[in-house]
């Protein structure tokens, strides 16, 4: 089918052939090797100069630092069994009314770039009574598979030098005796238990009349989110669906007005991902590890809330938001223009090939780009280092008609991607298909994208000198999933997995 579509450009081109899916042919030879065999011209950014329909985004070296964390969340086992201990403070296990305490010794080293300035809380105003008027109430969850969060209402304090939340309470104890203490490490993905053990540790607490809290120094009207940039932040996929994804859920019912606490304070990452920050609140961000102010607020979420790898289930988020809310939020950080794959005349659709180095490598990268070009796309090629550069390539991504790599952190570009965009993943050989669809397959329909997948079979793999593959494979095919029907021609209706 010919249907001219729209590029960032906005230029018109000739002899356009525009596809409504992706044409993969099956015969050709999509190999994977550990070993640079290719080198691809390189585009001049300054000219915009592009040779035979192909755009390079620069030739890049050494691997691509890509590769995602696919372990997925184990069964929650019951440890302990938490009563449910004296109002204010309550733990609960939404799922199958169990309440569960689980706490965790150790916390790791705060990340700090001291070259990157990253904004800092000023002070409001001096008080330290806070707000003793308030009634409190303390409520965490330790039920949920991915992560432990605590929301905290009242006379809030947040002592970033010992690690703590007090909840002041006028109630007077018997005997003077302490109200139980939480323990929680605000990451989301708490089925990680040697991850966990760098997140630092929070202390949740309610305080009585006789034992008087923390004395305010800054007092805020505005509540906060208090999460960890630790873990696995560094890594594309880990910093969507582990930290951005879940805070859009926590976050976006506030609309702006909302403080970001932040702990495993990484001044780079805070710095790569301002535009989206930006969005979720309009205060500076507040280091939660170096802060000696005794920070004070009515209403504290400790931990995000975090549904399934890079989605969103509106059945239990804040105001019913979405994946495709979400989406909206990254194209008015970014400025990308396209909402939705449309067609205009005398354009030629658009083709991302995401370029890796080292592992899981495409050997035969200038057939791809050349299988590319003759089903009538105009190839964008990109490597590494061209997608660090997040608004801008976020701008690039956003303006191809289908994208395709080999299963890698960079597939995660797609949630730029327009609606009715096309993924096609690349599945190397070794077993990764549970990993590969669970990461980027299950996440595409509900960001309205059509998916794809082909397999690389034993046969067609590349090895490393001395080691050699000895496991049968599958015939190659390519598997769609997605809105509207499966498409024709090779590729064959899949299942999900």
């Amino acid at each position: 089918m010919k249907s001219p579509v729209s590029d960032e450009t906005g230029t018109e081109e000739k002899d356009t052939a525009v596809m409504d899916e992706p044409n993969v042919d099956a015969e050709l030879n999509f190999s994977t090797h550990h070993r640079e065999e290719t080198k691809l011209p390189v585009l001049n950014q300054e000219t915009g100069s592009e040779e035979n329909n192909t755009i390079i985004f620069g030739e890049t070296t050494g691997d691509d630092n890509t590769e995602t964390n696919s372990s997925t969340p184990q069964e929650v086992t019951e440890t302990q069994n938490a009563e449910l201990v004296s109002v204010p403070l309550v733990f609960t296990n939404t799922q199958s009314e169990r309440e569960e305490n689980v706490s965790v010794a150790g916390a790791g080293d705060a990340v700090v770039d001291s070259e990157t300035e990253v904004p800092v809380e000023k002070q409001d105003s001096s008080n330290s009574t806070g707000n003793l008027d308030a009634e409190a109430n303390v409520h965490c969850d330790f039920s949920q598979e991915r992560s432990d969060t605590c929301s905290v209402r009242g006379d809030v304090r947040v002592d970033g030098r010992s690690s703590s939340i007090t909840v002041a309470s006028q109630s007077v104890t018997p005997g003077g005796n302490s109200l139980p203490t939480a323990k929680i490490r605000p990451y989301s993905r708490k089925w990680e238990p040697q991850l966990m053990d760098r997140i630092r540790e929070f202390s949740v607490k309610t305080t009585s009349s006789n034992e008087p809290p923390p004395r305010c120094t800054v007092t805020h009207t505005a509540p906060a989110v208090l999460f960890s940039t630790g873990g696995f932040v560094g890594n594309f996929f880990h910093d969507f669906t582990d930290v951005l994804v879940p805070l859009f859920i926590t976050s976006r019912q506030y609309q702006g007005e909302v403080h970001f606490l932040v702990s495993d304070f990484n001044h780079a990452w805070i710095s790569k991902y301002s535009p989206i920050l930006g969005r979720l609140s309009r205060h500076p961000v507040v280091n939660a590890d170096d802060d000696e102010d005794v920070h004070c607020f009515p209403q504290v979420h400790v931990g995000l809330l975090s549904h399934k790898e890079l989605g969103v289930d509106p059945s239990k988020a804040p105001n019913g938001y979405s994946v495709g809310d979400f989406r909206e939020l990254l194209r008015s950080s970014y400025s990308l223009r396209r909402r939705s794959v449309g067609a205009i005349a005398g354009r030629k659709p658009r083709l991302l090939i995401l370029l890796r180095k080292g592992s899981r490598a495409f050997a035969n990268a200038r057939r791809v780009v050349s299988m590319g070009k003759r089903s009538g796309f105009k190839v964008v090629a990109a490597g590494p280092e061209e997608a660090r550069d997040v608004p801008r390539f976020a701008r690039v991504v956003n303006s191809c008609d289908v994208m395709m790599g080999v299963h890698g952190a960079g597939l995660t570009n797609m949630v730029f991607l327009p609606e009715g965009a096309s993924v096609i993943q690349v599945l190397p050989w070794g077993g990764l298909h549970y990993a590969c669809w669970h990461d980027f397959g299950a996440p595409a329909p509900d960001m309205g994208l059509r998916y794809f997948e082909y397999d690389i079979a034993a046969e067609r793999a590349r090895w490393p000198r001395g080691i050699r593959g000895t496991t049968r494979c599958s015939r190659t095919r390519c598997r769609y999933t997605g809105a509207g029907s499966a498409p024709s021609g090779r590729c064959s209706s899949g299942t999900r997995r």
